[in-house]
């Protein structure tokens, strides 16, 4: 009995491991905004940077940490 429960905890363990690691990936979402050289508008960019120098036209949610985007200079 004792040790179907170790078993039972060890496969738990790799599973949520297993988990953990594969939500760690990169995201397949493309919402790039390029930016062309002669824009002056204002910028947006996720403050966590989850998305390094990554930056928005408008507005809105990090589409990684769901933070709102805040105005870069």
């Amino acid at each position: 009995m004792k040790k179907m429960l170790t078993i039972a905890v060890l496969v738990a363990l790799v599973a949520v491991t297993i988990f953990a690691i594969s939500g760690c990936g990169k995201s397949q979402e493309t919402t790039t905004v390029e930016k062309p050289a002669e824009q002056s508008a204002a910028q947006y960019a996720c403050s966590m940077k989850w998305e390094g120098e990554k930056t928005y036209a408008s507005p809105g949610k990090c589409p990684k940490c769901g933070m709102a985007l805040t105005k870069t200079e």
